[in-house]
């Protein structure tokens, strides 16, 4: 995953939203860097408005890559 792509949640297939930022993340203690990462996420939903909000690796599922 990388800044720009298109999202959806897994968990709230409902929302999606665009990477905005990728974010170490130091509390993860491995040498695999699909763990080390969380994303700033601009969600958007037609009920509840758009929010920015931190989401982790194993919570996003991309829907179509940038570039």
């Amino acid at each position: 995953m990388e800044v720009g792509d298109l999202v959806k949640g897994r968990h709230g297939r409902w929302r999606t939203g665009i990477i905005l930022d990728k974010l170490v993340d130091k509390d993860v203690q491995t040498n695999d860097p699909k763990y080390k990462f969380r994303y700033k996420v601009f969600w958007t939903h037609s009920l509840c408005g758009t929010l920015v909000a931190e989401s982790g690796w194993h919570d996003l599922e991309v829907i179509s890559e940038s570039g």
